[in-house]
């Protein structure tokens, strides 16, 4: 009888050892994961926490990456799609229109050097008419492909007067 005890007390042990570390850390650890509100963790250390669908992120949340990159808008299905904002760990950020996990639409992106976009992307890329600003306070408003300057645009320089053209 004394050996029931002590597997008893081994196995109660081991049953609080899970409860309160890593056998409990990952998957939905509050709420619901599947419909309505809840957390999700996985291994890496990335983090969900939000509202739920057919048990994907969908609705409004935040997603925390490992390496601390932040998303916090709207999901459709798992995927970035709607409103929304995301922070690079190097302060770089992107606030705007989402499409399928990319940036799509009207939104801005800064840099911590001070740039900035201004305008419209298409599948995470500038694309079409937008503001680039440098540090200086130098802009560039033109139309954008892929990426890269196209076709007519103005730069303004720092001091806002325009250039006198003759």
């Amino acid at each position: 009888m004394n050996v029931y005890k002590h597997i008893t007390l081994g196995g109660l042990l081991i049953i609080l050892f899970c409860a309160f570390t890593a056998c409990a850390r990952y998957g939905c650890v509050r709420g619901s994961c599947e419909y309505g509100q809840g957390i999700f963790k996985w291994p890496e250390g990335s983090k969900y926490i939000g509202e739920w669908k057919d048990s994907f992120r969908h609705g409004k949340g935040m997603y925390v990456w490992s390496d601390n990159t932040k998303y916090v808008g709207e999901w459709v299905f798992g995927e970035e799609h709607g409103q929304g904002t995301r922070i690079w760990p190097d302060g770089s950020q992107y606030a705007g229109e989402w499409q399928q996990g990319k940036e799509e639409g009207l939104g801005m992106r800064t840099w911590p050097d001070g740039r900035k976009f201004i305008g419209e992307w298409k599948a995470g890329v500038i694309h079409g008419r937008g503001m680039r600003v440098w540090p200086n306070g130098r802009k560039y408003i033109g139309t954008w492909k892929n990426g890269k300057r196209d076709g007519e645009g103005t730069f303004i320089p720092p001091d806002g007067e325009l250039p006198v053209l003759e």
